[in-house]
């Protein structure tokens, strides 16, 4: 588990997502990305389709191209141009080297 989910109380359910700690509520936009991205949780996608996500969400294009396609919190980097939302089935950690 990541340190920082486990230290805010993330858990995982028995697929192996992750959960947030009861009590917290879960910003509009990140639902709306969770929505947008629908059947593509599981698999790698492109900065690009990510940047694409972002502003479905409502992030201004700038914004979705500067910083939150860098370090949104939904996403974590699984190599050169590879991104994947945080969550999914697959293990939440970035391969030493990628980053």
């Amino acid at each position: 588990m990541p340190p920082a989910l486990g230290a805010l109380g993330a858990t995982r359910d028995y697929d192996g997502r992750w959960q947030s700690p009861a009590g917290v509520v879960v910003p509009t936009r990140y639902r709306s990305i969770l929505d947008a991205a629908a059947g593509t949780t599981d698999a790698e996608i492109t900065r690009r389709q990510m940047i694409g996500l972002l502003t479905v969400a409502g992030y201004s294009r700038n914004s979705a191209v500067g910083r939150m396609s860098s370090s949104h919190p939904l996403f974590v980097r699984t190599g050169p141009n590879r991104y994947r939302i945080v969550g999914s089935n697959q293990r939440d950690h970035v391969p030493a080297g990628t980053v």
